[in-house]
């Protein structure tokens, strides 16, 4: 039998998931797994991520010359935990935000805003904020 994947968010789809089980042939073992679908982050949020850091490291080249892919690693390092693995002994330590889902993603991000914004005093901008004119407020925040 082919594998099957069902996400169910409404009747419609329980009850096409319950004549799938019911017409299923019982020669052979099946495997039936129910699990809450994680939603990864969005790429709205992805996005704006990388303006924020993109901003930052604008900011500091002067002074440090860090690039955009060193203060991604610092934030990643400074605001998440390390996902461990262990491999004949040896163990490694890895970051990252690809496996965040949408409500760790804006936790995150909220620690960015507060870090780059309140210790660091640098503008980041905020998306959807518009003057009386129109156009995108790009410069927002900091001290």
């Amino acid at each position: 039998m082919k594998s099957r994947e069902f996400i169910l968010n409404n009747e419609p789809e329980r009850a096409s998931l319950l004549l799938y089980l019911q017409n299923a042939p019982l020669d052979k073992s099946l495997k039936v797994t129910v699990e809450t679908v994680k939603s990864r982050r969005t790429l709205s949020q992805n996005s704006l991520m990388w303006k924020w850091i993109h901003e930052a490291a604008a900011a500091l080249a002067d002074d440090t010359g860090h690039t955009p892919e060193d203060i991604h690693e610092h934030f990643k390092r400074r605001f998440l935990s390390p996902r461990i693995t262990e491999i004949n002994g040896v163990t490694t330590e890895r970051y990252t935000t690809t496996e965040l889902d949408i409500t760790e993603m804006s936790a995150y991000m909220t620690q960015i805003y507060a870090f780059v914004v309140g210790e660091m005093g640098i503008y980041l901008t905020q998306p959807g904020m518009t003057d009386a004119s129109g156009a995108e407020i790009t410069q927002l925040g900091g001290g």
